[in-house]
Parts: structure tokens; sequence; C-alpha cells
């Protein structure tokens, strides 16, 4: 995922979920209630897993 400008995202997935970024860095998103948020810029970062949408975030 990437974006054009800087924003948070909301990733729906159900379960864990790697974020790969161009360091090779591998954070693990751990879904609340089937969702958690990340931010989105122009790097991009790869996600693994078990993802079922991606939005943007809201408020």
């Amino acid at each position: 995922m990437w974006a054009t400008t800087a924003r948070d995202l909301t990733i729906s997935a159900t379960g864990p979920v790697t974020l790969v970024d161009s360091w090779g860095r591998r954070p693990v998103g751990q879904p609340t209630d089937g969702r958690f948020t990340s931010a989105a810029g122009p790097s991009p970062v790869f996600v693994e897993g078990p993802v079922t949408g991606v939005g943007a975030a809201t408020p």
C-alpha cells in the first residue's frame, strides 16, 4: 500500500498481518475486531496475510 500524501488506512483482516517496508522491516499488525489502522505514505509497504480489505481510516 502507499499514498501520494501521508494518511492513515484501515486494514481489515481475519488474523495477524505483516507489513514489509522498503528497508525489509516486518512489523506485525494485530487486528482488533477484524481491523487495525496503519500509516501510508509515498514509500510502498507490502501487506502479507489474511487481508479482506483496505480503506481510508475514519476519525
